[in-house]
């Protein structure tokens, strides 16, 4: 672990071109390219949610796939932080699907 403890973003330049042992190599680059995937569809939904009144945004297989998404990741990220014996809830104890359903509701606020 780098420096008594404290967490270093994987993308900081103390980590660039380390091989293994917690820091980049090309498994962590392609976890960090998935997850920068995930947050670019993740923005891109609300959007589309912020504007979109169409019946494919309420259909129950639309709400499974985001709700088990969000578990997926909700589940990954406390594994992970764990790990480090970080907090594993989001800071302001909102998740991304609370997140979507807030958004949904007052799709102005964006």
């Amino acid at each position: 672990m780098h420096g008594e403890g404290k967490l270093v973003p994987v993308d900081a330049p103390e980590n660039k071109g380390q091989a293994s042992g917690g820091q980049i190599n090309e498994s962590h680059q392609m976890l960090q390219h998935q997850l920068n995937n995930l947050k670019q569809n993740a923005e891109t939904l609300l959007e589309h949610l912020s504007q979109c009144t169409c019946p494919h945004v309420q259909e129950e297989e639309t709400k499974k796939k985001i709700i088990l998404a969000a578990d997926y990741l909700d589940s990954a990220r406390d594994y992970v932080m764990s790990s480090h014996g970080g907090e594993t809830g989001p800071a302001d104890n909102d998740g991304f699907l609370v997140m979507v359903e807030k958004h949904m509701a007052n799709p102005q606020q964006s």
